[in-house]
Parts: structure tokens; C-alpha cells; sequence
């Protein structure tokens, strides 16, 4: 498919595909907004390259995400190893939504185990 000519034939099991794929961006997590006094998760995490991280909050008893975000690497970033693209990650996800979490205590995740001992 990603060449000029080539031939597509379709299939029942490139249907059947086709639909779970569709069913899934379907069923996919709807924005939510927010409640004042909720409390507040950011999670967060890095790859090689570039970080991604979810702005949610506790309501009716479940995890509702409020925004999404994400951020590609600039050339320099990559070089970092993996702690410093973690602890990137963290701050720049507690910064572009601090007009949440500024005056609020708020749970961060994050799958970095070294990052926990950060905090005393």
C-alpha cells in the first residue's frame, strides 16, 4: 500500500479489522470537564522520542481525563538518558497545567521508579 501500484485486495479478515479498529477509536476515552474540588491525577511518561502525559480527575468514583498532551523531542532531548526524559516529562506536564494543580494537591504516576524518591 505505501507504493506507488500496488494492489489492495479486501478481504473478510481486513473487514473484520477494519471494524475492531473502528469500534476501539469509537469506544476511545472522551474529555471530561472539570469538577472544582476533585482531586487531580497527571500521569506521565518519556519515551526516546518524546513524552506524553493525561491530565484526569476523580469523578463519580472513576478516572476522567480532562486533556491529553504530548511533545516530540527536540534533537538536544534525545541525547538525555532515560531519568532526565522522565523527570522532563513530569515537569513540563505539572507546567502546562498549573492553573490546575498550583494551589491543589494532586496524585502524579509516572513508571519511572527512581522518580519516587524524589519526594521525601
Amino acid at each position: 500500500l505505501l507504493k506507488k501500484g500496488r494492489l489492495f485486495v479486501w478481504s473478510d479478515a481486513r473487514g473484520e479489522a477494519f471494524m475492531r479498529l473502528k469500534q476501539a477509536v469509537a469506544g476511545a476515552s472522551l474529555l471530561h470537564k472539570p469538577v472544582p474540588g476533585a482531586p487531580l491525577v497527571i500521569e506521565t511518561d518519556a519515551s526516546e522520542v518524546g513524552i506524553g502525559a493525561v491530565l484526569k480527575q476523580v469523578q463519580e468514583g472513576r478516572e476522567a481525563p480532562l486533556e491529553f498532551a504530548s511533545k516530540k523531542f527536540a534533537d538536544a532531548e534525545r541525547k538525555w538518558d532515560t531519568r532526565e526524559r522522565e523527570l522532563f516529562a513530569v515537569k513540563w506536564a505539572v507546567e502546562k497545567w498549573c492553573d490546575y494543580v498550583a494551589l491543589h494537591h494532586f496524585t502524579l504516576r509516572t513508571d519511572h521508579a527512581n522518580l519516587r524518591y524524589l519526594v521525601g
